[in-house]
């Protein structure tokens, strides 16, 4: 193009330019190369495929998406990602290092109810004694913890 008019017919249009990837050092992908690929924990819990990728100060990261656990976002630094090889499809985190402990059963939506659910304890006594009580005790002299009588 060698004018600003010819530029101007391209405005608001999706461009692609076909690259040759010999120019990229060892390591280093295209984010085309990484969408798709799926992503697993190192315990193999299957967190979904790669969605998304977009960049945060100097740093990326891989939206993923498709698994159990809904979206879940992973920086692509090497304190998480433990194995990064998008070509033969493999990306493998430490869940423990983005908080993702076993996942806990949530409570069915819809209708509350003062029935507990199967497998839920029962409440016990004290969960009943009021904010007021729990504030009255705790500033009863020689009744907190740390005091000595």
């Amino acid at each position: 193009m060698r004018t600003r008019e010819q530029a101007d017919l391209l405005r608001d249009r999706y461009l692609e330019a076909d690259v040759p990837l010999a120019r990229l050092a060892e390591g280093e992908f295209y984010w085309h190369e990484v969408v798709g690929v799926s992503v697993r924990t190192v315990t193999g819990e299957e967190l979904g495929s790669i969605a998304d990728v977009f960049r945060v100060g100097g740093g990326e990261v891989y939206v993923v998406r498709g698994g159990t656990r809904g979206e879940v976002l992973v920086p692509a630094v090497r304190a998480v990602i433990l194995d990064f090889r998008p070509r033969d499809g493999v990306v493998v985190v430490d869940g423990g290092v983005l908080g993702l402990d076993e996942v806990q059963p949530r409570r069915p939506w819809g209708r509350r109810s003062s029935k507990r659910l199967v497998g839920e304890p029962a409440a016990s006594a004290d969960a009943g004694q009021s904010l007021s009580d729990a504030s009255t005790v705790a500033s009863t002299p020689g009744e907190s913890a740390g005091t000595d009588r």
